[in-house]
């Protein structure tokens, strides 16, 4: 719906020419937007000290309160079981024709394989 009230040959007037959304210095202007974005959403966190580009692992990230905990996805799973239904989803691919053939195949010169060197080791025994 956006894309067609903003296009070219929109069926709504338009008193000025589409404006396509582009700026001088994309770079700045999403940097100046993620901070804003951050600190909307975590207000505790210094933006200055943590808006340098770097990566923060663990606990850095919870030291800096850009987080809230450090727990393996099984624990936040385990822990939010009684809020929402959770199901275990399990799946298997068909083989196709060929790949059972080739499987049939592949067994059935293994087991004559097997065979023929125990007859082979057999006989020498003898």
């Amino acid at each position: 719906r956006f894309r067609w009230l903003t296009a070219v040959r929109s069926t709504i007037i338009q008193s000025s020419k589409v404006h396509p959304g582009l700026c001088t210095e994309p770079e700045e202007v999403l940097e100046r937007l993620f901070k804003q974005y951050v600190h909307d959403r975590r207000a505790v966190v210094d933006i200055n000290q943590v808006a340098t580009g770097e990566v923060w692992y663990g606990r850095q990230a919870l030291d800096l309160k850009l987080i809230d905990s450090l727990m393996t996805s099984d624990s936040y799973l385990f822990d939010r079981k009684n809020q929402f239904a959770m199901y275990f989803v399990n799946y298997q691919v068909k083989k196709t024709l060929s790949e059972k053939l080739g499987f049939g195949v592949k067994a059935g010169v293994t087991a004559a394989m097997d065979t023929l060197a125990r007859n082979n080791l057999d006989s020498r025994l003898l």
